[in-house]
């Protein structure tokens, strides 16, 4: 997943193979999705759909992560992701 959030934004591609993750069975799976697609801003905003259940995910972690990442793609001025998670 690294290396998918290293060819952003350079590539479209990159987005829809991290949300396919979103549907994974494991949580840092999912975080980590979570986590790369923040470093693409509003080209993740296609994964809105995919991180809406995770937000009340017993999962404290992923539930913030997720929260972070909805906040990233509809307010992009409000939180630098870059220096939440070190993503740039």
């Amino acid at each position: 997943m690294q290396l998918l959030r290293a060819v952003r934004p350079r590539s479209d591609a990159a987005v829809p193979a991290l949300i396919e993750r979103l549907d994974d069975e494991d949580w840092l799976i999912v975080t980590s999705g979570i986590l790369a697609l923040g470093g693409f801003g509003k080209l993740a905003a296609a994964a809105i759909p995919q991180i809406e259940p995770w937000l009340e995910n017993p999962n404290e972690y992923l539930r913030v992560a997720a929260t972070f990442l909805v906040i990233v793609v509809s307010y992009p001025w409000v939180i630098p992701w870059g220096q939440l998670f070190g993503t740039r």
